[in-house]
């Protein structure tokens, strides 16, 4: 057991470097886009000045506080602007395979994810940007496996320090963005009923302070510099209600890029996108945020086939809950819902795949699934210069680029969810 648990950790070491080598490769190259620059200009008018303006004002202000102390320690350069999202986007890896692998109790399950994650054109992508959305799925993800963690102890003191920092994780997720509210409440309900069940009413009060009162304490605290401008505690809940009205009906014109903003197209069409672009004297810098066809469309056939059989649906219950809940209120959403909300949905849809796939390698003939793997592989080699901002360097890229409709764009548009 021992060597095994060491084989896991050093491959999932060595899938997390490679992670991080492919969301800084060309990095220097790729140029800031609008929401870039405006997140930086964010960073610095809600630290000194309390205001979370330009971009993104109705959402969660942690982005800014990371921002912020990544500008003053490294300077305002690229780098240290996108510095955690390009390291929550490599961390993502090692807590998603974690999550699995204890989910599943199967190691092979957790490294498949840890594959699939490190390699993903939408994540790498995302990963490169200054936006948030990997902070929330590496937040969400961290709390999930805390929980998970503390639902397979044995010991229940270890309850007294994995809760409390699963609700840290979710706490600084919801600070990031309102996606880690789901599986933050899917965990607390877990967590709740197996206390209760168990007649455990320390554990119960527990998982009260430590998944509840602790994220709004979190949540609280990252708004301290606007209390700072004199605003007290009813007027802060008035600003939430605000920001939510305006999160649940944000809306822009639906042409070009911004045309795919429909959740339940995501596992089901191939190449679906969301293009960020930058201009330059020499014309536009494209990068394409796309799903590989190979791992997306698998995720819904996959997920029933885990559902319909037994022992699979008791295995892999946990992450159908954190799963379905993360996913099906976006496709119900009654407004557009790009695909960078996917993700902090696909670390789940992989860890059910991962869950589905691992089993298959302990059969006599792996043949079916090496192929498979090699596939998805090559597939997102010859997909990653969309996710490098090279996507109009590669003519054989060209017909997913004219797919995404960008060319329909007259001016840069600063959206962002």
């Amino acid at each position: 057991m021992r060597f095994q648990l060491t084989r896991f950790a050093v491959i999932l070491g060595v899938l997390t470097l490679f992670a991080l080598s492919v969301r800084l490769a060309f990095f220097g190259s790729h140029l800031p886009t609008t929401d870039d620059y405006y997140t930086a200009l964010t960073a610095e008018n809600y630290m000194r000045n309390g205001q979370p303006f330009p971009v993104m004002p109705f959402h969660p202000v942690l982005r800014n506080w990371l921002t912020f102390a990544s500008m003053e320690l490294f300077g305002r350069g690229a780098l240290s602007v996108k510095l955690f999202s390009v390291l929550f986007g490599s961390l993502l890896v090692p807590v998603a395979a974690l999550l699995t692998r204890r989910a599943t109790g199967d190691e092979r399950a957790g490294l498949i994810v840890g594959l699939l994650v490190a390699i993903d054109i939408v994540l790498i992508g995302f990963s490169r940007q200054a936006i948030q959305e990997m902070h929330v799925a590496f937040f969400g993800v961290l709390g999930a496996w805390l929980a998970v963690e503390a639902l397979r102890a044995d010991d229940w003191r270890s309850w007294r320090w994995l809760v409390p920092l699963s609700g840290l994780a979710f706490g600084l997720g919801v600070s990031s963005k309102m996606y880690a509210v789901m599986p933050l409440v899917v965990m607390t309900g877990i967590l709740a009923v197996t206390a209760l069940r168990r007649r455990r009413t320390d554990a119960f009060s527990l998982v009260v302070t430590g998944m509840v009162a602790l994220p709004l304490t979190v949540y609280l605290l990252t708004y301290l510099p606007w209390f700072g401008r004199g605003y007290d505690l009813a007027e802060w809940i008035g600003f939430q209600r605000a920001t939510f009205e305006a999160t649940i009906t944000h809306f822009v014109p639906l042409v070009g890029n911004l045309q795919y903003s429909e959740p339940w197209r995501w596992f089901l069409v191939p190449l679906y996108s969301y293009t960020d672009f930058a201009v330059t004297t020499a014309g536009p810098q494209l990068a394409v945020a796309v799903g590989n066809p190979l791992v997306w469309l698998a995720v819904l056939p996959l997920a029933v086939y885990s559902l319909l059989d037994g022992e699979r649906r008791r295995r892999d219950a946990v992450l159908h809950l954190l799963f379905w809940s993360a996913y099906l209120p976006l496709v119900f959403s009654p407004r557009p819902v790009w695909l960078l909300s996917a993700v902090s949905v696909v670390p789940f849809a992989f860890a059910i795949l991962g869950s589905v796939v691992a089993p298959w390698l302990k059969r006599e003939n792996k043949t079916p699934v090496a192929i498979y793997l090699t596939a998805v592989l090559v597939t997102t080699a010859l997909l990653y210069p969309l996710a490098i901002g090279r996507a109009l360097d590669v003519g054989y890229l060209r017909a997913i680029v004219n797919a995404t409709g960008v060319h329909e764009i007259t001016a840069p548009t600063t959206e962002a969810e």
